[in-house]
């Protein structure tokens, strides 16, 4: 996305996390910026996700990671040990809009 071009991978995903926090519906299309960076992204996201207590920011990361699944960027049901830490976090989401959020995950799982 030209709007991230030349950002580093932090400064991408503090715009993606709060992009989707400030806007109903969600930009779901900012995950964009991100994506494509596939397996450089992949430890920024790993430690967000196993850090995080928030459940929105659960979604949001695990969305990207589906976004990267599904266009080839990254092969999340390869890497066991992010794909177990991607259900395990999944499971502990207690938000009743999470499905609705997660739009496309069939590639996913």
């Amino acid at each position: 996305m030209v709007y991230m071009k030349g950002l580093p991978l932090d400064k991408r995903y503090d715009f993606y996390y709060y992009g989707t926090r400030a806007k109903r519906p969600y930009p779901l299309w900012m995950a964009d910026g991100i994506a494509p960076m596939g397996s450089k992204a992949i430890p920024l996201l790993r430690d967000k996700l196993s850090t995080t207590n928030s459940s929105f920011e659960k979604m949001t990361i695990i969305y990207l990671l589906s976004v990267m699944s599904v266009h080839g960027c990254y092969d999340v049901k390869s890497d066991s040990e992010l794909f177990s830490l991607v259900m395990q976090k999944e499971r502990e989401l207690n938000d009743d809009n999470y499905h609705d959020y997660i739009t496309n995950m069939n590639d996913f799982y």
